[in-house]
């Protein structure tokens, strides 16, 4: 398996392996032709007891492949389809993270959008839920708008300063999509990781303080309300972008 990668790269967009569907082994996986077909026997050799396994590869070939312009196909980079193709062993058919992992193979297979394509990606789609593929997908459309409240606390310590702490959290508002999620109480947690991973967060557009009283000159601060609106980073729109579709 350790020539995985590179055979499945050379072969994946080679214009004349598509051109005779007419061959058995072609007709026996749509367009994918004889050639690329005996590749994939040859590298996936110790995986032959898997037969369900190679047939996923092949239809997850034939699907990526379909997505590039026969002009504009040339050879991804070994180093994005062969995470790719190790990615989808243990992804679910149908899911929001396989169609990540075959746009991202097709962006990586098409002349106008190759450059798209970069070595870390496949690991990230390995590292996030389909909860969180979808947060990136609406994120790459809007922002989201929260506003929240916290209250000032009026401990003090050891030295009888006032800490200046904020706790009682409030949302007063909140734009975000969990309703859109399989499970939407953990919006804050899949935020909170994409966050570490770089690709999206709540960032701070305007904070207030707020008094106890309107007296310009007695008042006490009682607390902050902050507007927050939940985005991509530069990273994020990147990623995202190498993970869309191909534009026809």
């Amino acid at each position: 398996m350790s020539d995985f990668p590179t055979e499945i790269s050379r072969l994946l967009p080679v214009k004349d392996i598509y051109d005779d569907a007419a061959r058995p082994t072609a007709r026996q996986a749509g367009i994918i032709g004889s050639d690329l077909m005996k590749a994939l026997h040859l590298v996936l050799a110790p995986l032959q007891y898997l037969g369900a396994l190679q047939d996923r590869f092949r239809h997850f070939i034939d699907n990526s492949v379909r997505k590039v312009p026969e002009d504009r196909r040339v050879q991804p980079a070994p180093q994005i389809a062969g995470p790719v193709l190790e990615g989808i062993r243990y992804e679910p058919k149908g899911t929001e993270i396989e169609e990540m992992f075959s746009n991202l193979l097709a962006n990586a297979m098409d002349r106008s959008s190759y450059d798209n394509a970069h070595p870390v990606y496949p690991n990230i789609i390995k590292q996030i839920s389909s909860d969180e593929a979808v947060i990136l997908s609406l994120l790459f459309e809007q922002e989201y708008l929260r506003v929240e409240e916290y209250e000032l606390d009026e401990d003090v310590d050891y030295f009888g300063q006032a800490t200046g702490r904020f706790n009682d959290h409030r949302i007063l508002k909140d734009d975000s999509p969990a309703d859109k999620l399989f499970l939407p109480t953990r919006l804050d947690f899949y935020i909170n990781h994409l966050n570490i991973l770089g690709l999206a967060g709540f960032y701070r557009e305007a904070s207030e303080a707020i008094y106890e009283t309107t007296d310009p000159i007695n008042r006490k601060q009682s607390g902050t309300r902050q507007q927050l609106s939940l985005r991509l980073t530069h990273l994020g729109k990147d990623f995202v972008t190498a993970c869309k579709p191909p534009a026809r």
